[in-house]
């Protein structure tokens, strides 16, 4: 997971990001928190920089957002599930 999608939304700040990871569209809340483009399309890299400023945004929205990937809430949610795979 990109450090810096959480780190941009934290700060109540909308993201440009590519389909670089499978956790990009849940990071962005699938479009809510910002805009995803492929992999490798300039074009439509730039065009949706050119976009992202027009769009309607919600910085409370993405600071919460951000925070269901803190390192807490991380190492927890590994602790519960590796807890569950050692019982089942």
């Amino acid at each position: 997971v990109p450090a810096v999608v959480p780190e941009a939304l934290a700060a109540g700040l909308p993201v440009v990001a590519t389909t670089c990871s499978v956790s990009m569209g849940d990071l962005l809340g699938q479009g809510r928190f910002g805009l995803l483009v492929p992999v490798r399309d300039a074009a439509a890299l730039a065009a949706a920089m050119d976009r992202i400023t027009s769009l309607p945004f919600d910085s409370a929205a993405a600071r919460a957002q951000a925070r269901r990937f803190t390192v807490e809430i991380a190492a927890q949610s590994y602790v519960v599930e590796m807890q569950r795979l050692a019982h089942g």
